[in-house]
């Protein structure tokens, strides 16, 4: 199982590679979009715990709901479900940190830091420099 670090370098890898957020066609970010090109940060998080694309679809609302909401606990596997409950708060702020406009991102970042996420990664610098996205 990968560590809260590892999961986090890798969903900012994998946003920057994408090019930004992953948006329904209201601008609201989404687990996976209608190409299954692009995932949010939670969805790579998940990607990682053996959760499939396809799943991945067919999840809504934020990291909370995917904890509290029975259709949606009973989609993801009990590795995935453990996952989250152990990491809720830095998942949490993941999630802000590619939703965000800028200055809400920084403010964000600085949370991800004092909870021991190191964020000195290129694709981390990349992101935080990043626009309103």
């Amino acid at each position: 199982m990968k560590t809260i670090q590892e999961s986090c370098d890798y969903a900012v890898s994998k946003i920057v590679e994408q090019g930004g957020r992953c948006v329904d066609k209201y601008g609201d970010c989404d687990y996976v979009n209608a190409l299954r090109t692009k995932h949010c940060g939670v969805g790579w998080v998940l990607e990682l715990q053996g959760v499939s694309t396809a799943t991945l679809c067919r999840l809504g609302g934020g990291v909370d709901d995917l904890l509290h909401v029975p259709m949606y606990r009973k989609l993801l596997p009990e590795k995935a479900l453990q996952y989250l409950e152990e990491h809720t708060g830095i998942l949490l702020l993941l999630q802000g940190f590619h939703d965000e406009t800028y200055a809400q991102r920084k403010r964000v970042h600085d949370e991800l830091v004092k909870h021991g996420i190191d964020t000195s990664r290129p694709d981390w610098q990349t992101m935080l420099a990043w626009g309103d996205l």
